[in-house]
């Protein structure tokens, strides 16, 4: 799985053929495929149904700044028995809190479901999927 776009069960995906290393498999709407050398090396790759693996998922939360925030986001996440692997919050200058996180989760359904609930979240204006940096 490429790390650029770290696909998940559900997303739409597309397999690659590199050199010496087998298939990269990205998703669909991945930046990087565009710029990919060789495109008969594309290929048509499948998600396996019976799979029981976690997957790496990045968020972006914007919410106004205030106390407990954190607190409130670490809450749902624990709540919904998501497993964290990194967290970054800072503030802007307009007092906007940014938490980046990410997540270790099983399929596109259970990421729609927890976008959905930090974004019920007193003061949050925006929950996204976001590419890793």
């Amino acid at each position: 799985l490429s790390h650029c776009c770290n696909p998940v069960p559900g997303d739409p995906i597309i397999g690659y053929i590199t050199r010496g290393r087998g298939v990269s498999v990205h998703r669909v709407n991945c930046p990087n495929v565009a710029f990919l050398s060789d495109p008969e090396r594309l290929i048509e790759v499948g998600w396996d149904q019976d799979q029981a693996a976690s997957f790496a998922a990045d968020v972006e939360l914007a919410a106004m700044d205030r106390p407990e925030l954190l607190s409130d986001v670490m809450n749902v996440l624990s709540d919904m028995r998501t497993r964290i692997s990194a967290v970054n919050a800072r503030t802007t200058r307009d007092m906007i809190a940014i938490i980046s996180l990410r997540l270790e989760i099983r399929n596109l359904e259970e990421l729609k479901a927890i976008i959905n609930r930090l974004s019920s979240i007193r003061d949050v204006f925006s929950v996204e999927r976001v590419s890793p940096a």
